[in-house]
């Protein structure tokens, strides 16, 4: 991380914090059910770490673990990337690499041996960060639906 970014605190996400969070979250989830986002983020199988300087939070990351099927693995169970954000006056100076190695190092005392994510096709952006972080593209997918 940058000297800048040195003073940062990492810790668990509590839920007495969640309203000053929620700037970071909705960003990349949208307006989330609030009860569907506390399952979410304070699920026995997650794990929700958000990264302070002082009293203002700058970041946030959410994993979880999965043991049903995740594009391009075949070893269960999985942490799985389920969302992650920074402000944007943080990034690129390794903030969202130091969450991704807590969610990591959490995953292994989780028995897991991948931890995986996903996009939208378009997000280059995104594409870029994953790559960075050193995840390898698994498959590229399209979605349909068809109101009947």
């Amino acid at each position: 991380m940058t000297n800048e970014l040195k003073s940062a605190h990492i810790e668990k996400l509590k839920k007495d914090k969640l309203s000053q969070v929620e700037k970071l979250i909705y960003p990349i989830w949208g307006n989330t059910n609030r009860s569907e986002l506390l399952k979410s983020l304070f699920n026995k199988k997650a794990l929700t770490l958000v990264a302070r300087i002082n009293d203002d939070y700058i970041a946030f990351i959410n994993c979880s673990i999965r043991k049903e099927y995740v594009e391009g693995i075949d070893v269960y169970p999985v942490a799985y990337l389920e969302g992650i954000y920074v402000e944007e006056k943080y990034r690129k100076k390794g903030l969202a690499l130091e969450l991704i190695k807590y969610c990591e190092a959490w995953a292994k005392k989780k028995a897991c041996q991948f931890l995986a994510s996903d996009c939208l096709i378009d997000n280059h952006d995104s594409i870029l960060f994953h790559e960075k972080c050193g995840f390898k593209e698994a498959n590229r997918l399209v979605c349909f639906t068809k109101k009947i």
